[in-house]
């Protein structure tokens, strides 16, 4: 790799279970490495020989974020997809990514270690040869990262539930500290959602739904299908709400004595299929729903700059 005498560029990366998020794009976090390049596929990466279909597809949960190469190849596709948007072929990176709360620091090193290899990196991504360095990678617990320039907004008991595609994870902040001890994540996150739409379709309609459609129905509420795949699709959804507010209470929610901080896809499934408490609640601001998918890969963004800015990095 040629010197590079630009300054160098952050780029922050929300690793999705379900979907890879940048501060500007959003894409399925699946790869598939295929033989020969696909006649209708998108975002095709070469790597060291290798051809690899990026954003097709669903990949399995595994909570070891490092067991495979997937998220290294995720991120090369990540960072071209921002380096292009900025006109960049070249470029030492920093990346600022993150790691469910409560697993932020046990995964911490490793993640940094997994993505830092190999810091040097040559990479095709849709016919066009990227060049990378890897400065260093910042990680930062996930969802929280969204709100902490918000803490002083934070008065009072609240509670944080942060729900991906593979994990939901709740946090308690008291006048804008979180609570120590206070940090709990299970693998409840929207897939779990899917799983119980995609049974209860089989079980009273006889036939199989399909992932994207049932995506689309959790992010808009609307579908279009017939009306007892409608009722089945909503009972399934149903179900997943009465799971998630079951946890979320059996971890002493109270909405008389705290507000109610939902981000991710768990925003977009109270928002849209919440039941009439919930909706009294949401109208009442106890709770509060954040769906802006790109909240915490820009708030990886927004931590990670002010740290290199404080350590002296000129970045772009």
């Amino acid at each position: 790799m040629k010197e590079l005498n630009n300054n160098p560029v952050l780029i922050a990366i929300d690793h999705g279970y379900g979907f890879i998020k940048t501060p500007h794009f959003v894409f399925p976090a699946c790869v598939k490495e295929v033989p020969a390049k696909p006649s209708f596929a998108e975002n095709i990466l070469q790597w060291v020989g290798h051809m690899y279909v990026v954003g097709e597809g669903h990949k399995e949960f595994i909570s070891d974020k490092a067991q495979d190469n997937d998220y290294r190849l995720l991120t090369m596709a990540a960072v071209a997809l921002e380096l292009k948007r900025i006109g960049r072929t070249e470029a030492s990176v920093y990346l600022a990514v993150g790691l469910p709360l409560d697993w932020a620091g046990q995964q911490k090193d490793s993640f940094q270690n997994y993505l830092r290899t190999p810091w040097q990196q040559n990479f095709t991504f849709n016919d066009e040869e990227f060049s990378i360095q890897i400065e260093d990678v910042l990680v930062y617990p996930q969802g929280f990262a969204a709100i902490a320039d918000k803490l002083s907004s934070f008065t009072g008991m609240n509670m944080l539930c942060d729900i991906g595609n593979g994990t939901l994870s709740l946090m308690y902040i008291n006048n804008g500290l979180p609570v120590p001890g206070k940090v709990f994540t299970e693998q409840l996150g929207v897939y779990q959602c899917t799983l119980k739409m995609k049974e209860s379709v089989m079980k009273q309609c006889h036939c199989r739904l399909d992932d994207a459609m049932a995506e689309d129905f959790i992010r808009t509420g609307k579908v279009e299908a017939a009306p007892i795949i409608r009722n089945a699709m909503m009972d399934g959804v149903t179900s997943y709400v009465n799971s998630v507010m079951t946890y979320i209470r059996e971890h002493d929610y109270n909405p008389m004595m705290m507000r109610l901080h939902m981000m991710g896809g768990g925003a977009c499934l109270l928002k849209n299929f919440g039941g009439k408490d919930i909706q009294a609640d949401i109208n009442d601001h106890r709770i509060l729903l954040d769906t802006d998918v790109h909240a915490t890969a820009k708030g990886y963004e927004r931590l990670a700059r002010s740290s290199l800015i404080g350590k002296g990095v000129q970045l772009l």
